[in-house]
């Protein structure tokens, strides 16, 4: 009985040696690629990022002061006929600044408050760009930049990433007939993740979507004054691991 009980013990213990051996064979015999899609599309919003500055050794005559001119700004904008919820305002930053020697360095000679607040909006009509710029720059004084961003981000974003999933099983399966391999199934799919930055802080615009020079396909349909808008381009990156037959 002793001696039995020895038997079936090694004979389990060989079997799951064997099972183990199989098993890491099957995971060696992979290959993992990655495919990258890029899609180039014209404008369809621009999104204007505003900064007010005001110096003042009064707090309080600085804080008022901001508070006037984002007003200001604010009613332009809603002259301009811009929806609300492509309003937003940002922070308040108020930093106290004081004189500096002539080595450049802060001494404890108080100099002035300094009053920061920020306004994002997004124009949703380019061929108007002309007539926004113009009545900004006419109202008051601030600190201007703006993107160009596509309304229609997130469909081009699930298209092109679908296009880089097929990109990356043409490779794997190229590489496997070059080697006289078989591809099989997929086993593990992943999604490059950008950081995304929220609108208003830089611009609203995620990482992996730049500005690019456009094809004649994708140019923008408002292209006349000071406005030439190219086109915005979105790339997607897919990880595969596919088994080998």
């Amino acid at each position: 009985m002793r001696h039995f009980s020895i038997a079936v013990l090694m004979a389990l213990a060989m079997a799951l040696l064997t099972e183990g051996a199989e098993a890491a064979g099957d995971q060696s015999r992979t290959i993992a690629v990655s495919g990258t899609a890029v899609t180039r599309v014209a404008p369809d919003v621009i999104a204007w990022n505003l900064s007010v500055a005001v110096r003042n050794r009064e707090l309080a005559q600085a804080k008022q002061e901001s508070d006037a001119t984002m007003q200001k700004i604010l009613g332009l904008i809603d002259e301009l006929a811009v929806k609300p919820e492509d309003v937003q305002t940002g922070h308040l930053s108020i930093r106290k600044v004081y004189e500096r020697d002539e080595r450049g360095n802060e001494t404890d000679v108080f100099k002035h408050f300094d009053v920061r607040r920020s306004i994002s909006f997004r124009q949703r009509d380019l061929s108007r760009f002309d007539e926004f710029l113009a009545r900004l720059v006419g109202a008051t004084e601030f600190e201007a930049s703006y993107n160009f961003e596509t309304s229609k981000l997130e469909e081009i974003r699930f298209n092109t990433r679908l296009e880089a999933a097929r990109i990356a099983r043409e490779k794997a399966k190229a590489l496997c007939e070059t080697l006289g391999a078989a591809l099989g199934q997929a086993i593990t799919i992943e999604e490059f993740k950008p950081q995304a930055m929220p609108y208003g802080m830089g611009g609203g615009m995620m990482s992996n979507v730049s500005f690019a020079y456009p094809e004649a396909s994708t140019r923008a349909d408002a292209s006349t004054g000071t406005l030439a808008p190219g086109a915005v381009e979105v790339r997607e990156t897919v990880y595969v691991t596919f088994g080998i037959e």
